[in-house]
């Protein structure tokens, strides 16, 4: 059997599957702080990704790396 949690985040929704049903809260519960980290990365004037507009070198988190890696 499957379990599931879904929500919304960055403009869209976010799905986790587990087939142990224990696993599911501590799954989602990492699942989501790591959609908070690359939501904060990602959103308003002034986040990591908005500072990529300026064209200067500068570092970015690992959060930000491996999306755009993905991207």
């Amino acid at each position: 059997m499957v379990d599931s949690a879904r929500w919304d985040a960055l403009g869209t929704w976010c799905e986790v599957l587990t087939t142990r049903e224990e696993d599911l809260p501590e799954v989602v519960d990492l699942a989501r702080a790591r959609v908070r980290e690359l939501e904060a990365a990602c959103s308003g004037d002034g986040s990591e990704f908005a500072g990529l507009a300026t064209e200067r070198p500068q570092r970015i988190s690992p959060v930000l790396g491996l999306a755009l890696a993905a991207a």
